[in-house]
């Protein structure tokens, strides 16, 4: 029997489902997202982007009062109550979840909390906490996101060997931590828990930290890793994770060593991410998967049934929040007829919350020249900039590539401070193919630290006023 009929179904709340939901909504649709969360957001509301980010500020902000004595400000004995840190953390998830529940108000869009699975190509049953419902779809966006994958041996007992959901949660800071996996939301949580009193080891089974990122861009990073004494073990593999008591005893294999065992208070596990998708039936609604069950779609999101779309994590391309919302929105303007709009992965940014941090969008340089492009780099270090220094984060660069030939843009890679704002800039230089004389006759007002864009345009024309070249 069916309890209801929805002309646009969203299945997923989080960045990409809310996304699409709220401009279907405003061109004219009537809409309906089926969420089991208490709030819409996903995880990335609720047990990722904010909350992490909510951490990390936490522990900058204790490592700038703990160095605030050299520029002559003097501080008492610094105390970190991981309580009310926790409480206030809960304040921020509750005021956005409040408000994205207002606007799906305001816009009319019908929030069932629940979740979903295919009966059919028309049908969905959804399970609440009163039983199970079936709902009629004529058309449907799915946007369920993605989840941590483990390594077998290595899967979380949600106590002492978590992932980043639980490590959120802690009331306490571990004495030793381990986290299994150098990529961006380990390396994240491991330094910002460090600066609040861990003594954290990484170990990560690729030679480098950040794998996929260019290696000059991880250098500031590595650096200042060793200066706050975190444990990095490049090339180990992490065999086995055995709780016993408060304890976990972990299998460390250097790559040409035997293994070892090594006794740590927490361990968090963070090895990658994938498609949520499996409790969808999706065979019965005959959508095409890949091996990893990524739901395959086109540029606009679009499967090969017509009136189902993808977006976000579950759709493949790079599991990121912001990636996810201009799918969600490329796919509402695609089911309301707007057939112009398309979700380039052209500029997406990447952003990483490092210390130093870490940004990029474009063509990196070894991609560039990859692609036969005739490339020019320039580098232009935030030491040469005053702002940076009245900061206390002198640390990074910008990285520039162009196109030697016609001048253009083609990517640019920050490792520095607010690396995560300033890519913005060079996001849109990228996305309008703008030139780098362009870029260096757009003032920019000083001191800031966007100095640094224009002065890494200048380098490529050897006209940087703050880096000297003798002519040749």
């Amino acid at each position: 029997m069916v309890n209801e009929i929805a002309p646009l179904l969203v299945i997923g709340g989080g960045p990409g489902g809310y996304a699409a939901a709220f401009r279907a909504a405003d061109l004219g649709r009537t809409v309906t997202i089926v969420d089991p969360e208490p709030t819409l957001g996903g995880a990335c509301l609720l047990r990722g982007c904010i909350p992490s980010k909510a951490l990390i500020t936490a522990a900058d902000l204790a490592e700038q009062i703990r160095g605030a004595g050299a520029i002559g400000i003097e501080t008492g004995p610094l105390i970190i109550h991981m309580d009310r840190l926790s409480q206030w953390r809960q304040t921020i998830i509750r005021q956005i979840g409040k408000g994205l529940g207002e606007l799906a108000k305001r816009r009319n869009v019908r929030w069932v909390r629940g979740r979903a699975r295919f009966l059919d190509e028309k049908h969905v049953a959804v399970q609440t906490d009163g039983g199970e419902s079936t709902i009629e779809f004529q058309q449907v966006v799915i946007a369920t996101g993605a989840r941590p994958t483990f390594p077998p041996g290595l899967e979380p007992d949600g106590r002492l060997v978590v992932t980043s959901t639980e490590a959120l949660e802690w009331d306490q800071v571990p004495g030793r931590l381990l986290v299994v996996g150098g990529g961006y939301i380990g390396l994240e949580l491991g330094s910002c828990l460090r600066l609040l009193g861990s003594s954290v080891t990484i170990v990560e089974l690729t030679p480098g930290l950040l794998p996929g990122t260019d290696v000059e861009l991880v250098r500031p990073v590595s650096r200042k890793l060793e200066l706050r004494g975190v444990r990095v073990l490049l090339e180990n593999r992490v065999l086995a994770l055995e709780p016993i008591g408060d304890e976990v005893v972990a299998t460390i294999q250097p790559k040409d060593g035997e293994p070892r065992a090594e006794r740590f208070d927490r361990v968090l596990v963070s090895v990658g991410r994938g498609p949520n998708t499996d409790g969808l039936d999706l065979p019965r609604a005959a959508l095409h998967t890949d091996g990893r069950g990524t739901i395959v779609c086109d540029d606009q999101g679009r499967t090969n049934r017509p009136e189902f779309f993808s977006v976000g994590d579950c759709s493949g391309g790079p599991l990121l929040a912001h990636k996810a919302r201009r799918d969600g929105i490329v796919a509402a303007e695609a089911i309301c007829g707007h057939a112009a709009s398309s979700r380039s992965q052209k500029t997406v940014p990447a952003v990483i919350f490092s210390d130093p941090e870490i940004a990029y969008c474009g063509l990196n340089e070894s991609d560039a020249m990859a692609a036969g492009r005739d490339i020019q780099v320039t580098r232009f270090p935030f030491a040469a900039l005053g702002r940076a220094h009245t900061h206390r984060a002198t640390d990074g660069m910008v990285k520039l590539i162009a196109d030697r030939r016609s001048d253009e843009i083609l990517g640019v890679g920050i490792v520095g401070p607010c690396a995560s704002e300033l890519i913005a800039e060079a996001t849109l230089a990228v996305e309008l193919s703008a030139k780098t004389s362009d870029l260096m006759r757009t003032i920019h007002a000083h001191p800031t630290l966007a100095e640094a864009m224009p002065e890494a345009a200048e380098l490529v024309h050897g006209a940087s006023t703050h880096i000297y070249k003798k002519p040749r």
